[in-house]
């Protein structure tokens, strides 16, 4: 099966890869992280600046470029997400402050 990644931009590291093949949910666990869980039990977590109560948009953003990568052609492998247009809390542009991969 081909593996499909989307890009993701991580203030002060560029972009990181994260698998989308297997993902079983992506959620808001906090107003600063989004978890992408897998079918395995593995998940990622994203870290980003603080949004506003109940405001899932960087999940959804990231949901999809999610939907976005596995709907494009089997040689394009990569979906560049992108979170320009959200604003977090204190009304700045959202960034992602970091992944971890558990």
């Amino acid at each position: 099966i081909m593996q499909k990644y989307i890009s993701i931009p991580v203030k002060n590291e560029q972009n990181q890869l994260v698998l989308v093949n297997d993902i079983a949910i992506i959620e808001q666990a906090s107003t600063s992280k989004v978890e992408i869980h897998y079918t395995s039990g593995k998940k990622v977590e994203v870290d980003h600046d603080t949004m506003a109560a109940n405001n899932e948009e960087v999940r959804d953003r990231i949901q999809d470029h999610v939907v976005a990568c596995l709907e494009q052609s089997w040689t394009n492998v990569t979906n560049q997400v992108t979170l320009s247009g959200i604003s977090d809390a204190a009304g700045g542009e959202v960034e992602i402050t970091s992944l971890t991969f558990a």
